[in-house]
């Protein structure tokens, strides 16, 4: 894991602390890291990013301290939500849930602020 700015070390400890699910994309200024991290705000944690030459997930189940590799390898052109989510998709959310990343689509005007089934539903289970 490539340590970054201390204030994004800190905002990701006050995540930690304060329990709550969050999605962090970590970088150092001008050069963006290749990862986006989503948490359960405790310790499962999966990147999503780039290596060599494969869109890749990991998984950590002990804050990040060891990585599972390769949970998911996608080509870098293929048109997936998984990926395209990266960057923010409207009617769509990732949360980490039970330790399993899930992917939520909204069904009704009523969206996420609604139950689960009718106004949105899971599509994709990670884990």
């Amino acid at each position: 894991m490539t340590f970054v700015k201390s204030q994004n070390i800190k905002l990701t400890i006050w995540i930690l602390k304060i329990g709550i699910r969050a999605q962090l994309r970590v970088g150092s200024g001008a050069v963006p890291s290749p990862w986006t991290y989503v948490t359960d705000g405790a310790l499962c944690w999966y990147r999503k990013g780039e290596r060599l030459g494969m869109y890749v997930i990991d998984k950590s189940i002990d804050g990040g301290l060891t990585w599972e590799l390769d949970l998911i390898q996608l080509e870098l052109d293929e048109d997936t939500i998984i990926m395209d989510i990266d960057t923010g998709v409207a009617g769509y959310r990732q949360q980490v849930r039970a330790c399993s990343l899930m992917i939520d689509m909204v069904l009704t005007p009523l969206g996420f602020a609604g139950l689960e089934d009718t106004d949105w539903e899971y599509i994709i289970n990670i884990s």
